[in-house]
């Protein structure tokens, strides 16, 4: 890939991880524009609670899947033992990266329910 220099690959990862971000900071930022909805709506509204409670769940976890990311990104790559074994460090990063990722599923999870309970506008008073 690329001209043998490994600028293409850290071209295509480097504009893949800010991509990624940014679809992390627009569902943020929808999160947030539902919530204030949701609070401006009141308790009247038929699913006031859920919303409030799933929404609000959504948010903190991506705040946590943020700081197990720059976590991750702190973490140095390290190279495999002589003996073909990965170094404890390398084995606690493994965990991180899958406890990330099974967050960012429950993200995806928690989002489906958001957008199936509907967040919707009510006239104001």
């Amino acid at each position: 890939m690329g001209d043998g220099d490994g600028h293409s690959i850290f071209n295509y990862n480097t504009r893949k991880t800010i991509v990624s971000g940014l679809f992390d900071v627009a569902l943020v930022i929808e999160n947030a524009s539902q919530l204030k909805t949701m609070l401006n709506a009141g308790p009247g509204n038929k699913f006031y609670y859920p919303n409030i409670v799933l929404i609000s769940m959504s948010v903190l976890i991506q705040f946590i899947v943020a700081g197990f990311l720059i976590k991750l990104a702190s973490m140095d790559a390290t190279k495999p033992l002589q003996d073909g074994t990965q170094p404890k460090r390398e084995k606690a990063k493994m965990r991180l990266n899958n406890a990330t990722m099974v967050l960012v599923v429950g993200i995806l999870f928690l989002n489906a329910f958001i957008a199936s309970f509907g967040v919707e506008m009510t006239k104001e008073k």
